[in-house]
């Protein structure tokens, strides 16, 4: 068995693209789950210390919007591209000579993607540069890397199954349905009009025979009546513009306008329905019945549940994306339990980016013992984290750090203020003052004793 190879489909790349682009509702879900995860930016700790500062200029300036294209990325796709590249850095150390390698992913539209399966069943990509499309001679370009999840991986005949692939169908369907309901709106604003023959009782048989016994007459006489209608229709138009000089417009400007805020002059692309609709019927015709076209009465109702169908496959909640005035997150109840049910979601999202960008950091720098994290902080209240920090649970300033960030201050804001020492004769029993505040609840229980 030789190793088969298949390529993923452009086509379907760009329809990816420009649906997780395009579509408002997706990059509103796309918005709020990246402002969720790097609300708290991105932490490297390697052999238990910290990054340095000026490799966390480097990790909000490069890292950051890296980590938020490979999400992108496996959204879209269900892989990424990765390449490493060097840029100039400021520092006062002249151990990197101002240069530092950060990873990259090639724009897209810039290559093409090729699937290969091995005999024991192993898939990889592989990535060829995009001179002039189509072109498939191309050379792969070995030092790019891939980053994939195993759920989102492409099928063996190179169809996406990555989670906005789904959403592809449903999206037609709409697109086509709004065209239709937007030219039944174009038929409705300007209606075809159609002439049928008058029926004449008084006609005989042998009075319709004379048609055709003498049929040069007849079309000698049927091209004066057509004359003679080009010539009303020329007098009605005549007699249009004559009217439009009386009242103050030239024939020609009669659409045009003055706007008041600008002063300069404003076509009206809006016409009266009657001005494109005016003719004279020919002799021995009148009007037909029109075609009064309807669309469809349930087309929002059908755009809600595509809506709902995208907050779903996002794992996003629709309250969050769209709120409704009924809508809302309550202390308790439904809303407080579909927020915790995104945070879960946030909360795996989070754990496969970091897998995925742990795989970058060790391809880049070849360490393996470095742990990247991504610190975001969910939507937690002042009373709930005293709540825990009365049961002992955390100390005193990692308490103040998660107050100061629920509140959407800095952690620099951080000071510390010494507890007060309660003595016997303060008239208040137990330990009041302290709930929460002590680091060692023993050794205080036993002093105000």
């Amino acid at each position: 068995m030789e190793t088969t190879k298949t390529w993923i489909s452009q086509e379907q790349m760009s329809i990816m693209y420009e649906l997780f682009h395009q579509e408002p509702v997706i990059r509103v879900a796309r918005n709020l789950i990246h402002n969720t995860l790097f609300s708290g930016g991105i932490e490297v700790e390697c052999k238990g210390k910290k990054a340095s500062k000026a490799f966390n200029e480097i990790l909000s300036k490069h890292w950051i919007p890296f980590a938020g294209e490979v999400l992108d990325h496996i959204l879209m796709f269900g892989f990424c591209p990765v390449v490493t590249t060097q840029i100039k850095v400021k520092t006062d150390k002249k151990e990197n000579n101002g240069k530092a390698v950060v990873p990259l992913i090639p724009p897209f539209g810039s290559y093409k993607v090729e699937l290969r399966m091995t005999p024991d069943f192993q898939r990889t990509l592989h990535l060829y540069p995009i001179t002039s499309f189509p072109n498939v001679d191309d050379t792969e370009n070995e030092k790019v890397r891939f980053l994939t999840v195993p759920k989102f991986f492409p099928s063996i005949t190179g169809i996406i199954r990555s989670q906005v692939a789904p959403l592809v169908y449903s999206f037609r369907n709409s697109r086509v349905l709004m065209d239709l309901a937007l030219h039944a709106e174009h038929l409705r604003t300007h209606p075809t009009l159609f002439t049928q023959s008058t029926k004449d009782g008084t006609k005989t048989d042998a009075v319709a025979m004379e048609m055709f016994a003498d049929g040069d007459a007849y079309m000698s006489r049927d091209e004066a009546q057509y004359a003679k209608n080009k010539e009303r229709m020329n007098d009605f138009y005549r007699q249009q513009n004559m009217a439009a000089v009386l009242n103050g417009k030239h024939a020609k400007n009669r659409n045009v306008s003055i706007d008041p805020l600008t002063g300069k002059p404003i076509v009206h692309k809006h016409k009266q329905v009657w001005e494109d609709n005016v003719f004279v019927l020919p002799e021995g015709q009148q009007m037909a019945p029109g075609i009064n076209p309807q669309a469809r009465a349930d087309f929002l109702d059908m755009e809600r549940l595509r809506y709902d169908l995208i907050c779903g496959v996002m794992g996003v909640p629709k309250g969050l994306v769209l709120p409704e005035r009924s809508s809302g997150m309550g202390s308790a109840g439904v809303g407080d339990i579909t927020y915790r049910i995104f945070m879960r979601t946030m909360e795996g999202l989070r754990y496969m980016l970091c897998e995925l960008l742990g795989e970058v950091y060790e391809q880049v720098y070849g360490d393996e013992n470095c742990h990247i994290t991504l610190p975001f902080l969910p939507l937690t209240s002042v009373d709930d984290i005293i709540k825990v920090s009365d049961q002992y649970i955390m100390n005193r300033k990692e308490a103040g750090i998660q107050m100061l960030r629920a509140l959407g201050l800095s952690d620099t804001l951080l000071d510390l203020q010494p507890i007060p020492v309660e003595t016997p004769n303060s008239g208040n029993s137990g330990n009041s003052g302290n709930s929460g505040n002590s680091e060692r609840p023993a050794k205080k229980q036993k002093k105000t004793n």
